[in-house]
């Protein structure tokens, strides 16, 4: 099973326009900005044209090795003027303009909702490449679908330090953890 097939059974539109997007950047903590939900705000920022020419991105976050983790599906409803651009209150990046000033609005589509944070897709040996277009031939394996509510596979008791947030979770879905 792999990417197409996942996207066919949901109905999403492969005569679309679409690129594939997986965010890795030693500069920030991409997932900290996926779980308190500024990562829609970083992805909208750009230093190039990247998105100026297709209907939809594919996000994902890049996790160990060359997996990617999908975070969300979003129609590119163009670029937004620079005085429309609003940061939001407590983004921990202030002091940083990812993209370099060319900002898109991007609305998060219905598509793939059910599998945001637990379709882990292998990207493949070309994880510099962290924009490409989804096309037939290019074939991203699926992995693993984590069940709902799933934080992390268990270290063992020595390991066992774990975040609030973490543990709050793994507490809310026992069955999943």
């Amino acid at each position: 099973m792999d990417l197409h097939d996942i996207m066919k059974t949901s109905g999403v539109d492969l005569r679309c326009r679409i690129k594939l997007v997986r965010h890795q950047d030693p500069r920030y903590d991409i997932p900290m900005l996926f779980r308190e939900g500024f990562l829609d705000f970083y992805q909208s920022s750009q230093g190039k044209a990247v998105f100026d020419n297709c209907d939809y991105i594919l996000s994902f976050i890049g996790i160990e090795a060359t997996k990617a983790l999908f975070v969300g599906m979003y129609r590119v409803n163009g670029r937004l003027p620079d005085d429309e651009v609003v940061e939001p209150t407590g983004y921990p990046y202030p002091e940083a303009e990812p993209g370099g000033g060319m900002y898109y609005d991007l609305q998060r589509e219905p598509f793939l909702e059910d599998l945001k944070g637990r379709l882990v897709i292998e990207w493949g040996k070309s994880t510099r490449s962290w924009c490409q277009w989804l096309r037939e031939d290019l074939v991203k394996p699926v992995v693993e679908i984590y069940p709902a509510g799933y934080v992390l596979d268990f270290p063992g008791y020595d390991e066992i330090v774990l975040p609030f947030h973490q543990l709050e979770e793994i507490v809310r879905h026992p069955d999943a953890n």
